[in-house]
């Protein structure tokens, strides 16, 4: 019996190694794998932290543009309504331009009327002056015939 006693004992000690050895490399297998998941927190927390970042930043960015959008609509109606504003008055200015216009023609009419009225007169009036010159003359014949004669 003592050669199974001593066969057990050394059974014993070699699986007894065995399972510290086990135990420890496991120890350092779970110390790796607790080290490996601070290692991966730690960077999932860094990125984390990096999006979050970036997520103010594109929230800010994207309120800014917002902002500048409603204000660049506000401007656009502001010249929307000065653009029909300015097509009233031009299309006014257009009709008053129109009228005057017409209203020049008139006046250009009647000028040539009267410049051509005024010629006529010119004619009638050097043709009159001819006739009074005429007239004039035969008046003082027949007064000069009418005279006794001193001969």
């Amino acid at each position: 019996m003592r050669e199974s006693q001593k066969v057990s004992l050394d059974l014993k000690v070699f699986y007894t190694e065995r399972l510290d050895k086990h135990e420890d490399e496991h120890e350092v297998e779970i110390e790796d794998k607790r080290d490996k998941h601070k290692t991966l927190k730690k960077n999932l927390e860094d990125e984390w932290k990096i999006l979050e970042d970036k997520q103010t930043h594109l929230k800010a960015e994207k309120d800014k543009l917002h902002k500048e959008r409603n204000e660049a609509e506000i401007l656009y109606k502001e010249a929307q309504g000065r653009r029909f504003e300015t097509n009233s008055v031009l299309t006014e200015k257009k009709k008053q331009i129109c009228l005057l216009e017409a209203e020049n023609e008139e006046v250009i009419e009647k000028l040539k009327k009267r410049a051509t009225d005024l010629y006529k007169y010119k004619f009638k009036i050097k043709d009159l002056r001819k006739s009074k010159h005429v007239l004039t003359h035969r008046t003082q014949e027949m007064r000069a015939s009418l005279e006794p004669k001193d001969d």
